[in-house]
């Protein structure tokens, strides 16, 4: 069973299997969406996807950093300050 496994497992890795053939082969039934071929790469991924799926891993690492969280503005603070003595019952 291990071989097997392994096998089906590195044939669909390099996208020479679909699940749907390993299922046959294992006498399962197929599945709606099992005759796709698939590329291992952190996860299996659709080879027709393979593209979309590297252009967004090399935009995803090209942009730039975000910039920090602004800090809290005056007016926010002062808001905030007022807030907090109404609450307390420290009204002006």
């Amino acid at each position: 069973m291990k071989t097997r496994s392994d096998y089906f497992k590195a044939m669909m890795g390099i996208g020479a299997m679909t699940p749907n053939q390993i299922r046959i082969r294992e006498g399962m039934p197929k599945y709606k969406e099992g005759d796709k071929y698939y590329i291992a790469t952190n996860n299996f991924t659709p080879v027709d996807r393979m593209d979309e799926v590297i252009d967004a891993d090399i935009t995803q690492k090209t942009k730039p950093a975000a910039a920090p969280a602004s800090t809290q503005t005056a007016a926010d603070k002062k808001l905030a300050e007022a807030a907090i003595e109404y609450l307390s019952g420290n009204k002006k």
